[in-house]
């Protein structure tokens, strides 16, 4: 079963001094449908585009140093396996008829995230596309405790997770009759588009006034980015 993530542009609120920033490369794979109509149409062809990206699951590992024994771990899911965030259905029209189709994703800066495929000739339809490219995100983690008893509490964490360089899919153009080919973007996810990551808790023991720190983890517990130290009496 697939969760849906929504784009959401409002801001992280908080207190900074429990706050961890990382920019990390997340592999992301695009599903997206390319559906073609109009084909011989002397305006172009008419193209629909609905997307989704699926996420590779991310979580906040938490270390917790009580000076009365060895420093305790726990991992807070963030992102699960193949959540998506799915962007509005778009639509874009070719400038001439009977196109030879190619397309890729790519940045920014036009740097190509993907190998060129090419889909051929326009014939009216839906194509289906998957692709798998890495997206650079500047996460931040606010991570606390709440009291719960003498030695238990719970750690809680929220976040965002926001794009630091926006992908498009490039369409391209070609004709047969050796016209100047043509090409347009259709934006993924636009940089600094942000995606809440909802609260999420795990209980864990401690005595006294632990210190804690936070690192992120893949599915496979992998590190992602550096350790962050936020400190003591982190309580929200």
């Amino acid at each position: 079963m697939f969760q849906t993530l929504v784009w959401d542009d409002s801001p992280l609120h908080g207190d900074p001094s429990n706050t961890a920033h990382w920019t990390v490369p997340l592999p992301v794979r695009l599903e997206a449908w390319l559906g073609l109509t109009e084909c011989e149409s002397g305006f172009g062809p008419l193209l629909f585009l609905q997307s989704s990206l699926l996420l590779s699951s991310l979580r906040a590992r938490v270390t917790v140093a009580d000076g009365g024994g060895r420093p305790a771990a726990v991992e807070i899911p963030l992102v699960s396996p193949a959540q998506r965030v799915t962007p509005p259905r778009q639509m874009v029209r070719a400038s001439r008829p009977h196109p030879e189709l190619k397309l890729l994703v790519r940045d920014d800066a036009g740097e190509a995230l993907t190998d060129q495929a090419v889909l051929g000739a326009c014939l009216n339809g839906w194509r289906e596309i998957d692709a798998v490219f890495p997206a650079d995100a500047d996460i931040a983690l606010q991570v606390g405790r709440r009291a719960n008893g003498h030695s238990a509490s719970m750690l809680v964490a929220r976040g965002e997770l926001t794009f630091a360089r926006g992908c498009s899919l490039r369409l391209e153009f070609a004709f047969a009759d050796r016209a100047p080919a043509s090409a347009m973007d259709v934006p993924i996810a636009p940089a600094g588009r942000s995606l809440t990551l909802p609260e999420r808790s795990a209980r864990v023991s401690w005595t006294g006034d632990p210190s804690l720190s936070v690192s992120l983890v893949d599915d496979s517990g992998v590190p992602l980015g550096e350790e962050r130290f936020l400190g003591r009496g982190l309580v929200s």
